[in-house]
C-alpha cells in the first residue's frame, strides 16, 4: 500500500493534535519539564495544522463545542473535556490529515526523506519525520524514549500491512477433507444426498461422494486465515465479486490455495481503512481448479498506540 512507514508516523503525529486535540503547556519551572494539557479550540487546531503542514491541507469534521465563561473563550482543562464521540471525530480528522500529507500531491513537499523500500520499514527515514514534526506538534523536542516508541510503532505497522500489494502471489496448503468431515458438514448445513449418502452418490452423476461447495469455501478460508490473515489487521469483508465451483471436491483431495492480489489501497475517505481485492483459486492434486472467487477484504490500518 506504499509509503506505509511514513504514513504510520504521520498518523501518530497528526493524532497528537487531532485525537488528543490538546497541546502541552508548562505548569511549573522549565527545568522540571512538567506539562499540563489543554484542549485546542477549533481555530487553534485549524491554525496549527495550517502552520505545520500548509494551508492547502483540509481539516474536515465535527469539533467539540467551545465554551465561554463570562464572555471569554475558556481554555481551562477543568472546564473543557473531550467526549468519546468527540475523540472519535478528532481521530478521523487526524487520519484524513495524515492521508493528505503523504498523498502524491503533498508527499514530496512535506516528507523530507524517501523510504528505501515503499513496502518495508525504514527506521532512519521514520526517525527524520518524527524529529521534524514531533517538534512542531508537541511544541518541544521528543525525548529519546518517545521517539523510539514511535519509530517502533511505524516499524510494526509497516510489517503488518506490507504483505499485500498488487501483483503479489501467495500459495498455502495442501489441506484435505475426510469422508466423515464431508458428511458431518453436509448433514449440518447442506444435506443433499450427493453430500451425505456414499452409496447413492456412487451410483449418481458424480460417481462418488462430493463435498458441499460451501465447505470448499471454508477450506479456502481456513488456509487464508492460517497463512495470510492471522496477525494482520483484517476485520471483515463486504463480499465477493464472484464465486465459481469448477470441479467436485472428493474426500482425500489435496487442496492448495493460490492467491493473487489484484489491488491494495487505502480508502480515500477513510485513510485508516485498507482495502485488498484478491483472487482465490483452490486447486486439487491434479492441478485442477475446484474453486475460484474474487473477494474484497478490509484491514484496520489505524495507528492507535
Amino acid at each position: 500500500m506504499g509509503k506505509r512507514s511514513i504514513l504510520a508516523v504521520v498518523f501518530l503525529l497528526a493524532g497528537t493534535v487531532g485525537a488528543l486535540a490538546a497541546e502541552a503547556v508548562p505548569v511549573s519551572a522549565p527545568a522540571a519539564r512538567l506539562s499540563g494539557m489543554r484542549r485546542l479550540s477549533e481555530s487553534e487546531y485549524r491554525n496549527s495544522i495550517a502552520d505545520i503542514f500548509g494551508a492547502d491541507i483540509e481539516v474536515q469534521g465535527r469539533f467539540e463545542p467551545d465554551r465561554r465563561v463570562g464572555g471569554l473563550l475558556s481554555a481551562s482543562s477543568a472546564i473543557l473535556s473531550i467526549t468519546p464521540a468527540g475523540f472519535e471525530a478528532y481521530t478521523r480528522m487526524a487520519n484524513a490529515i495524515a492521508g493528505q500529507v503523504v498523498d502524491a500531491r503533498h508527499r514530496a513537499r512535506l516528507i523530507a526523506c524517501k523510504p528505501a523500500d515503499a513496502k518495508a520499514p525504514d527506521e532512519a527515514c521514520a526517525g527524520q519525520v518524527i524529529a521534524q514534526y514531533g517538534l512542531m506538534l508537541f511544541r518541544r523536542p521528543l525525548t529519546a524514549e518517545e521517539a523510539a516508541s514511535r519509530i517502533k510503532l511505524a516499524h510494526d505497522i509497516t510489517v503488518k500491512t506490507n504483505d499485500f500489494h498488487a501483483g503479489l502471489r501467495l500459495v498455502a496448503g495442501p489441506a484435505a477433507l475426510t469422508e466423515d468431515e464431508v458428511i458431518a458438514f453436509a448433514r449440518a448445513y447442506d444435506p443433499q444426498w450427493f453430500h451425505v449418502d456414499p452409496a447413492r452418490a456412487a451410483a449418481g452423476r458424480w460417481q462418488g461422494l462430493i463435498a458441499s461447495g460451501w465447505q470448499t469455501c471454508g477450506v479456502a478460508m481456513r488456509l487464508a486465515v492460517d497463512h495470510f490473515l492471522t496477525g494482520s489487521e483484517s476485520f471483515g469483508s463486504p463480499g465477493l465479486e464472484y464465486l465459481k465451483w469448477l470441479q467436485p471436491v472428493r474426500p482425500g483431495d489435496a487442496l492448495t490455495l493460490h492467491v493473487e492480489v489484484l489491488d491494495a489501497r487505502r480508502s480515500e475517505r477513510q485513510p485508516a481503512l485498507g482495502i485488498v481485492q484478491w483472487r482465490w483459486q483452490l486447486r486439487n492434486q491434479h492441478d485442477l481448479a475446484v474453486l475460484e472467487l474474487v473477494a474484497t477484504s478490509l484491514f484496520d490500518l489505524g495507528c492507535a498506540p
